[in-house]
This record gives C-alpha cells, sequence and structure tokens, in this order.
C-alpha cells in the first residue's frame, strides 16, 4: 500500500494519550492504530447513499403487488420520511 496523503487531525491532549496507550497495548504505533481505525470506520458505512435506496423504495412502490402496497402503507405511518416526497 503506498502512503501518499498526510491527514492532520487536532484533538486534546488526553485524547492522544489515551490513543497512545491503546496503539501501544495493540502492538500498532499511533499512524498504524489511527489507519486501522478509519478503514474499520469506512467499512461500516453503507455501500449505497440514502437517496439510492429512497430511489429503490419508491421504484418499487409504484408496483401493485403486495409488497409495494406495504412499504408505502409502512412509510405513511412511520412519519419516518415525508410521504408526499416520495410519491
Amino acid at each position: 500500500m503506498s502512503m501518499r496523503v498526510r491527514l492532520q487531525v487536532v484533538i486534546s491532549e488526553s485524547e492522544m494519550d489515551e490513543i497512545r496507550r491503546i496503539a501501544r497495548r495493540e502492538g500498532l504505533s499511533v499512524a498504524g492504530w489511527v489507519r486501522r481505525a478509519l478503514r474499520e470506520a469506512r467499512s461500516r458505512q453503507p455501500v449505497h447513499a440514502t437517496q439510492l435506496k429512497l430511489k429503490a423504495v419508491r421504484e418499487a412502490a409504484k408496483y401493485s403487488f403486495l409488497l409495494g402496497k406495504s412499504i408505502k402503507c409502512w412509510v405513511k405511518s412511520s412519519g419516518a420520511i415525508n410521504s408526499d416526497f416520495l410519491w
């Protein structure tokens, strides 16, 4: 893996001390520990953006099969999303 970009992050001295202790305990440099933490955080991110997921739900809801009606019903009743925006 080729390192090409440097990242600088401002944190408190107490946070840095804690990161140093954790990295040392895990046998890593601070830089290695931070790279691993960032990779793990990135891997937990959804592959598709929220807009793509909403587009798929809207497309499925156009059809008259049970799943589409169920989704419409759930979205409208949940209040999680403005259903006027979807249909």
